[in-house]
């Protein structure tokens, strides 16, 4: 099958161009991505997370809810502790919380199951293949992934698994083009091509979950867990159909908020995302109460000849700095994260927690795009500005590279971060905003998302992969 994987490691596209080579359609190659993506995008995505994906299937649109939820159900009270990590970004820093008291329900394995039985063609067992080989023969660390493993070694130091993947004999991570070996994950995919959906509470991870004796996870929260998957209702842009996730996303109502799109005004961007933010963040408690009744992040885009895609951002936080005993599975810390775990939500198990995780299939007559980021609360304004720039008339490829900037917003536009500008727009921003703070990072950087993309324009196979993360984009042809 023809077609293009964009995503953000080259062994994660290569995955996903061997499931289409052996005739598989773009769920199959996500699939293959995702697992791939477990072994050689570290700290950023495996089956101890969660995401979101929205599927494009002959010719309809699906969003899958695979995210998170709040631990203990069958406990008797809620009660977790949790230990802070501030990572510096350079420009900036961020704290996150970590331990095994941050941990919320891992959902990847149940996810990537149900996607595939609903919408796959090919084996699971074939599209496990490159995985398994990786797992094997190890990976070349990328440069993204060596300022990543840097700027996490506070966590991985933690703990003696992550440190003996990731860290060098002389105690230090991982250098771009050194060759990462974690041969433990290869029983993590074995171990899900047996048990699929019950990847948490069968065989040996079900026992390795018992010993998180610090943890709030239960045996209840897997059993009670459902993937949901249901029809797109799309945003209209002009000539363009907008789909992606409500809730427990934040991307629909941030993105849709900034409308009409192709704003050749920066400022005038700036202005309506950080509106954007602020309604949000004002609608905070709103959004939790809709969920009571219903990070470190990477992406994956693929698109095939036939016009099915797949869009599917997964994440693991920061991870908690835990490795399940026996395995190869790092853990989430989503409790950690104070716009995924709100207040409200983490006061009773079961439910759904929030996320910025916003993969996109964007169509119109001419065009089919599956696209999406990595990157934390800047995910949707990096979409945002990459579609913004798309309508304006740049390639795919102009759009990706193209510098972007992110607007802290409270209660009010607190700061404003950009990469690279011409000075003359940097004086302009300076000007309309004079009692803003104002950074401006020195070169592009993955604090601003990693945004890849696939499809077909004019009926041409497209990709383009985001450099900020060391993208890699496969064409099929």
């Amino acid at each position: 099958m023809k077609g293009a994987i964009s995503s953000g490691s080259d062994a994660t596209s290569a995955a996903g161009a061997y499931a289409l080579r052996h005739g598989g359609n773009a769920i199959d190659a996500m699939v293959a991505s995702q697992l791939a993506a477990h072994v050689c995008e570290p700290m950023l995505t495996g089956f101890g997370g969660a995401g979101l994906a929205t599927i494009r299937h002959e010719g309809t649109v699906y969003l899958v809810d695979m995210f998170t939820a709040m631990p203990g159900l069958g406990r008797d009270a809620i009660d977790y502790q949790m230990e802070k990590v501030v990572l510096d970004f350079g420009s900036t820093s961020q704290a996150f919380t970590v331990g095994e008291g941050a941990i919320a329900v891992p959902t990847i394995p149940q996810g990537l199951s149900s996607i595939h039985s609903q919408f796959g063609t090919l084996p699971m067992e074939i599209l496990a293949n490159p995985a398994k080989e990786l797992c094997r023969i190890g990976f070349k660390v990328s440069k993204a992934c060596s300022y990543l493993l840097e700027l996490l070694y506070p966590i991985i130091n933690r703990s003696p698994q992550l440190s003996r993947w990731y860290l060098s004999r002389e105690g230090l991570p991982l250098k771009e083009g050194e060759l990462c070996k974690p041969r433990e994950m290869l029983a993590d995919i074995e171990h899900f091509l047996v048990y699929g959906k019950g990847f948490f509470s069968k065989g040996l991870v079900k026992d390795s979950i018992k010993t998180l004796h610090n943890s709030l996870l239960t045996k209840i929260d897997f059993e009670k867990y459902s993937t949901t998957i249901k029809l797109s209702t799309p945003i209209d842009l002009d000539r363009l159909q907008l789909h992606l996730h409500d809730l427990p996303s934040s991307g629909r109502e941030i993105l849709g908020a900034v409308r009409p799109l192709g704003i050749s005004d920066p400022t005038d961007l700036i202005s309506k995302l950080s509106d954007a933010y602020l309604k949000f963040n004002r609608n905070s408690n709103i959004h939790a109460q809709k969920l009571k009744s219903l990070g470190n992040t990477t992406h994956i885009s693929v698109a095939d000849e036939a016009g099915n895609a797949a869009s599917i951002t997964t994440s693991l936080g920061e991870t908690a700095g835990i490795v399940l005993p026996n395995t190869g599975i790092a853990m989430n810390n989503f409790l950690g994260e104070t716009d995924v775990a709100h207040p409200i939500l983490t006061q009773q198990a079961g439910n759904r927690l929030l996320t910025m995780c916003s993969p996109v299939i964007l169509e119109s007559k001419d065009l089919l795009l599956s696209l999406g980021s990595g990157g934390s609360s800047r995910i949707p304004g990096a979409i945002l500005q990459v579609i913004n720039n798309i309508i304006m008339g740049s390639s795919i490829s102009e759009a990706v590279c193209a510098s972007r900037f992110h607007t802290k917003a409270t209660d009010e536009l607190i700061e404003i971060l950009h990469e690279p500008i011409p000075k003359s727009l940097s004086d302009i921003i300076q000007i309309k905003y004079p009692d803003v703070p104002i950074r401006c990072f020195p070169e592009p950087n993955l604090y601003f998302g990693g945004v890849h993309v696939a499809g077909l324009q004019n009926g041409k196979i497209v990709g383009a992969a985001d450099g900020r993360r060391s993208g890699s984009t496969v064409v099929v042809g």
